[in-house]
């Protein structure tokens, strides 16, 4: 069976609507941000807030896609960055004591403020400002740009991480769920069946969804799967497999082991209906 291919399709009306929405939020995120940041005296506590923002842009781009059934990943990638930018921007508007809405809207002037502002003025890091170690100049410049790394960090996650399999007969995304199965399996036969997309027999091997406490591991060499299966929540169909060979790891903290990828065997390959319903079941 062929690969899972994103459809590129765009939903015009859902899609304005999330990135309206999307839009309003970032502002009143970066907005927020920007007074948390003035407010607050501790260099330590600006960490925090600083995640917090991320945390922030991160559930309003994963929203924005959700909301807008946005399987067009061009589209999606422009829609967030702009979503990001307009909170950053906020943010340094607010800070340079801009008026809202015209204020904010002249960007010619903000961007001009801003390259300005990080040239004239400091920081200091220490209690209050006061008897701190002085920011200025070049450093201003290297911790705005630092800021603005931070701030598009959202957009791995959205892409990276997220399988976002799209059922278009549905017009929903679709489930996805992770599974661990140890010991060796028939290898061949699980790459013949990606052309078949019949993988009933892969479906009836001992799975968990969870990975083992390090006490219940007796053999650390012995191989590890990693399944990843999504189908269609509604429809019970449109079901596509990722399978990755590993090894267990030992946790840095963590009681529970972790999996280790060596060798990727699946990728975003097709299932049939019939084996999607054998793993289900």
């Amino acid at each position: 069976m062929p690969k899972y291919i994103h459809s590129g399709k765009i939903n015009f009306p859902k899609t304005v609507l999330a990135f309206a929405l999307a839009i309003i939020l970032a502002f009143l995120s970066g907005t927020l941000y920007a007074f948390l940041m003035e407010l607050c005296p501790f260099i330590i506590l600006d960490f925090f807030i600083l995640a917090l923002i991320v945390a922030c842009l991160f559930g309003i781009t994963m929203g924005m896609v959700n909301l807008g059934a946005i399987r067009n990943r061009p589209v999606k990638f422009l829609m967030t960055i702009v979503t990001i930018f307009v909170a950053w921007y906020t943010a340094w508007a607010y800070l340079i004591k801009h008026d809202f809405p015209k204020g904010y809207l002249d960007f010619d002037r903000s961007i001009t403020q801003i390259l300005r502002y990080l040239d004239t003025h400091s920081l200091s890091i220490g209690k209050f400002g006061s008897d701190g170690i002085p920011i200025e100049g070049i450093g201003m410049w290297i911790l705005a740009s630092l800021e603005l790394i931070i701030f598009l960090l959202p957009i791995i996650p959205v892409f990276a991480l997220i399988k976002d399999y799209f059922c278009e007969s549905c017009n929903k995304f679709n489930d996805n769920k992770k599974f661990y199965i140890e010991g060796q399996v028939n290898e061949d036969a699980i790459l013949s069946a990606e052309y078949s997309g019949n993988f009933n027999e892969l479906s009836k091997l001992p799975r968990r969804s969870e990975l083992p406490s390090i006490l219940e591991i007796k053999d650390f060499t012995t191989p590890i799967y990693k399944m990843e299966i999504s189908h269609c929540k509604n429809c019970k169909k449109n079901g596509v497999i990722n399978f990755d060979k590993g090894n267990y790891r030992l946790p840095d903290k963590s009681k529970t082991a972790q999996f280790e990828s060596k060798k990727n065997l699946l990728s975003n390959t097709l299932v049939d209906d019939f084996s999607i319903a054998n793993f289900i079941n």
